[in-house]
């Protein structure tokens, strides 16, 4: 019998009652051990869907290695062939530059001798007809230098090697030597030609004249190009750019205008108006990028305001803070012109035989006797046997160049160690100076070499007791800077 049962001699009621207070107590002991069995099944559930829950996300996380391990792999191939595009771009601008740098010196050295001679035949005695013939080369001579200096800034400023200077300059007298450049010209074509200045224009700014003047050169040549009669107008005025002090200056013109539909075109590199405006009038369309570029690096901005056949204005503006007027003593770094009053010799290193004659007079001109050397070997030996005041060194020559030269100079003892040297070169491209300048050269002049150059070089390095000036101070501040430019 069960312990649960009721007593066999108990009474029938008491059996009824026993029997259904087992029933009960079965019956909670049934619901909890279903309440168990439930949970336990809800448990088993729950972990069943974690589990494939689990194993959906590991097959997602497998996935997705898989097209991070693809997007990584991608990564890598085009990261390669960036570093390959890198490296082939580094080349190609380095071929350009080499390019550039051997068509700088292959063109100067030529254009050196054919600008020295005309330059000296023009000092010569001539006819009518034969100083108009000189006029004539010296101004193809003078339009194939400027391109190549266009070209050659244009470089620099597309590999970001523009550097500009920050010296004191007069905006007044700057404005006023750059239109005087053009009088002449202005007078043969019947054109007049004005500076204005405003009342309050700094006595005294600082910033890059050379470059102000390279635009100003620009624009003043192309209104003088295209303007054939009427007037050219410069002004010049006190600006802000920002919060920064500027200077504005307009080029106004009365010459053939620009069409609306042709202005969005006159700042893009090689890009003139229309194709009959090269036709006609030449040029490459360097020019206004160049001096869009180079009043952007000044902090300024370019801009042109045109009716067609009624003349155009050309405004550009450029940060300039004002400064001290500080002028230095008049002296021969300070002339236009020199003469040599006592004995100098000067000794020109030149391979080329007729950029040898064109030194040689030009020095001789002023007084001066000179040596000739070929090459960096003669040189050497040259300065190693007898004095010299100045050395004139080109750079690119035979048995040794002028680098060369000049570090073996510098190790003679005494004072033939300690000679000036002046690079005289065609090597126009950025970084020469400097690597002139390292090799011990105490100054640098490019080819086509000019009178001024010359003048500069020899008031600069020669002992003043042996210079004779002539002439008046230049503008305050300007003449290097111009120089730069011209």
């Amino acid at each position: 019998m069960s312990p649960l049962s009721p007593p066999a001699t108990a009474a029938p009621a008491e059996r009824i009652q026993a029997l259904e207070d087992q029933v009960r107590r079965l019956t909670r002991t049934n619901q909890v051990l279903m309440r168990r069995v439930e949970h336990e099944i809800d448990s088993q559930g729950n972990a069943f869907a974690m589990f494939q829950t689990a194993i959906l996300l590991e097959a997602q996380v497998k996935q997705r290695t898989h097209d991070l391990e693809r997007v990584l792999e991608d990564l890598s191939r085009s990261n390669r062939e960036l570093d390959a595009a890198r490296r082939a771009a580094d080349a190609a601008s380095r071929a350009k530059s080499d390019f550039l740098a051997t068509m700088s010196h292959e063109i100067r050295t030529p254009l050196n001798g054919v600008l020295g001679l005309a330059n000296l035949l023009a000092e010569t005695i001539l006819d009518e007809q034969q100083r108009g013939f000189v006029d004539h080369i010296r101004g193809c001579g003078d339009a194939l230098l400027a391109l190549i200096n266009d070209i050659l800034d244009f470089s620099k400023i597309e590999a970001g090697r523009m550097e500009l200077e920050s010296i004191v300059y007069s905006p007044a007298e700057l404005a006023r030597s750059v239109t005087d450049l053009f009088r002449a010209r202005c007078r043969a074509k019947q054109l007049d030609l004005t500076v204005e200045l405003a009342d309050d224009l700094p006595a005294a700014a600082r910033g890059d004249p050379g470059r102000i003047r390279q635009i100003l050169i620009n624009l003043i040549g192309n209104a003088l190009k295209f303007t054939e009669r009427g007037a050219i107008t410069v002004r010049v005025t006190r600006h802000r750019a920002g919060d920064a002090p500027a200077l504005h200056m307009a080029v106004t013109d009365t010459g053939i205008g620009i069409a609306p539909e042709a202005r969005a075109q006159l700042f893009r590199e090689f890009t003139q108006a229309d194709s009959s405006t090269t036709r006609r009038y030449g040029g490459t369309g360097l020019g206004l990028a160049i001096c869009k570029r180079l009043s952007e690096l000044m902090g300024g901005e370019i801009s042109v305001s045109s009716d067609l056949g009624e003349g155009s204005t050309f405004s550009f503006t450029v940060r300039a803070e004002e400064a001290a007027v500080v002028r230095e003593p008049a002296g021969p770094a300070h002339r236009h012109d020199v003469s040599l009053t006592g004995p100098v010799r000067i000794l020109v290193v030149e391979d080329n035989a007729v950029n040898q004659m064109v030194a040689r007079r030009m020095l001789q001109k002023v007084g001066a006797a000179v040596e000739v050397a070929s090459n960096g070997l003669e040189a050497v030996e040259s300065v190693s046997a007898r004095p010299f005041q100045l050395v004139l060194m080109d750079c690119q020559m035979p048995e040794m160049d002028g680098f060369e030269a000049t570090r073996a100079i510098r190790r003679l003892p005494g004072d033939a160690g300690r000679v000036p040297v002046v690079a005289l070169t065609a090597n126009a491209i950025s970084g020469d100076e400097a690597r002139c300048r390292a090799a011990g050269m105490d100054d640098y002049i490019t080819k086509p070499i000019s009178k001024s150059d010359l003048m500069r070089v020899l008031a600069r390095w020669l002992p003043a007791k042996r210079v004779a000036r002539s002439g008046g101070p230049p503008a305050l501040g300007a003449e290097d800077g111009a120089a730069s430019a011209a």
